[in-house]
């Protein structure tokens, strides 16, 4: 698609036109995320699968490790994010 168009406006520098176009993409993308609720929701989902790794090793950890974990967020300063919560309310694994 980007070929045809660069193609059709007579341009010959595919790689300026494909660049100019993901970052316009990218634009419409960052402006749909902060003003809509739906693009918020995307945005948060987003964040959270960063985390996801984190959650799924919480909550299959033990007391200490979970204890250590909120110990050192607290010192450091870190909030937690929606899946590290639900992971550390979940029952530890007994030893």
């Amino acid at each position: 698609m980007i070929e045809r168009l660069a193609k059709h406006l007579g341009h010959v520098n595919q790689y300026s036109w494909e660049t100019r176009l993901k970052g316009e993409i990218n634009k419409v993308k960052q402006r749909l995320m902060k003003d809509t609720e739906l693009g918020r929701q995307v945005a948060q989902l987003e964040s959270e699968k960063e985390y996801s790794l984190d959650a799924v090793w919480l909550a299959t950890s033990n007391k200490q490790i979970r204890e250590l974990w909120t110990q050192v967020g607290s010192l450091i300063g870190s909030e937690n994010s929606i899946l590290t919560k639900s992971a550390l309310e979940i029952e530890p694994v007994k030893e």
